[in-house]
This record gives C-alpha cells, structure tokens and sequence, in this order.
C-alpha cells in the first residue's frame, strides 16, 4: 500500500497541473485562435505531446542539477528520490520539514508527468472550443452585450468541457496504472517502480497484482466519468 500512496500522490499533483494548465491554455488558445498566443501554444503543445517522458525527465535532471552557464542562482532540485532520507532518517512522520521534503522532491516528477498529458489536454480544449464558440447561442450571447469573458466563461467553456472529462478520465488512470518511465527515472517509490522491479525479478504475485490494480483504475475512472457527464450535461439522460 505505500507504494500506491506514493503513486496517488504524484498522480494527484500532477493531475491538477494537467487540468487547471491544460484547460486554461486550450480555452485562452481557442478565444485567440491564429494570434501570436495559439501559434506559440500550439507548437508547444504539439512538441511536448510527441516527446518521450523519460527523455525529458532526464534532461530535467540534468537542468536543475548543475549550474548551466555558471549560473550560481539557478535552483537546484532532487533527481531522485521521494524525501531527504539522509536527513530525516527512514521512519516517515507528519512534520512540516518532512511535508516540505516531500513536496521538494515532487517537483520534477510531477513537472515530468504532467506535461505531456497537459499538451494533449490543452490540444483538445483547443480543438472542442473552437467548434463551440462557432455556435449560433455564442453569436446571441455576444448580441445581447456579454463580455468576451462572459460568453467564454459561461457558454463556450460549459459546453466545451464534455470531451475533456473522458480525456481526463483516461489519463488519470493511466498513471495510476502505473507512471513507469517517471517512477524509474526518479527513482521514484510508486507502484511504476515496484511494477518494473517486479518484472526484473520474475515475481509474478505481484505484476498480477498491479495488473488487476490497472483494470480496476480504467474501469472506476470511466464510471465517474459518466457520473460527471451526467451531472454538468443536461443533454444526457440516464
């Protein structure tokens, strides 16, 4: 069970990276659809969406583990790990320096995790809005004399959110699944790590296991997903 503690810890973190970034660049992309703001964020999404994670993870550690061009103020983070064992020990307990520990060493994991499933939420986004804001209620929402942000917030974005939700879904329990390039690159505790630990040592009991973890995670993430349709789409009826 630790293992998958710490594995729903990353997912969490990187998760709402993923959602809050990834819909609120889709969202801005699609109100600025061909200005200077969606060329460069498209491009940049679709770089990162057809990057390879432990690729960036690695060059992440590289980056914020040394001092490039001599930079002495440059940040320097963790490229391995979940908490500063060598300081706090191996007995974990709910203090604020662990807490702060923990998070510190979170940062390029979840950094790592995230951006790829960002890229392809804010493609999408993009993409669902861009039909959405050609709809004939967005024209009488902007004749009746709604701000921009208005008809964004209320009317395009409402409606532009029912692709997202299954998309979401699906990335969430893909990672619970298991993250296994992130979690081996950083050296990472999570069920990933224990997965591929696992398939070195033959020990079938426990790839089963994570298996049957995997199906389950697919199968409740699609279910709640349905479950949130249902709630923010009058349009579907149960």
């Amino acid at each position: 069970m630790g293992d998958l503690r710490w594995t729903l810890l990353l997912v969490g973190i990187s998760t709402m990276i993923t959602i809050i970034l990834g819909i609120a660049v889709g969202a801005y992309s699609a109100y600025r659809r061909g200005k200077a703001f969606d060329v460069a964020a498209l491009s940049i999404s679709l770089f990162f969406y057809g990057m390879p994670l432990f690729w960036f993870g690695i060059v992440l550690q590289m980056i914020f583990t040394t001092h490039p061009l001599g930079i002495i103020w440059w940040p320097q983070l963790p490229a391995g790990g979940y908490y500063d064992t060598a300081k706090f020990g191996n007995e974990l307990h709910f203090s604020l320096p662990i807490v702060l520990s923990v998070m510190k060493y979170l940062i390029l994991p979840s950094i790592t995790l995230s951006i790829g499933t960002l890229a392809g939420i804010s493609l999408v986004m993009r993409s669902a809005l861009i039909d959405t804001l050609t709809e004939d209620y967005i024209q009488t929402a902007r004749a009746k004399g709604l701000t921009d942000f208005q008809v964004l917030r209320r009317h395009a974005l409402p409606n532009g959110l029912p692709p997202m939700i299954a998309l979401i879904a699906m990335n969430i329990a893909f990672v619970i699944g298991g993250a296994y390039q992130v979690e081996v690159i950083f050296n990472y505790p999570g069920i990933g790590y224990t997965t591929m630990n696992a398939i070195w040592t033959l020990d079938f009991p426990v790839i089963q296991f994570i298996v049957v973890i995997g199906g389950v995670a697919v199968v409740v993430a699609n279910f709640l997903s349905d479950m949130v349709l249902i709630f923010i789409d009058p349009r579907i009826k149960v």
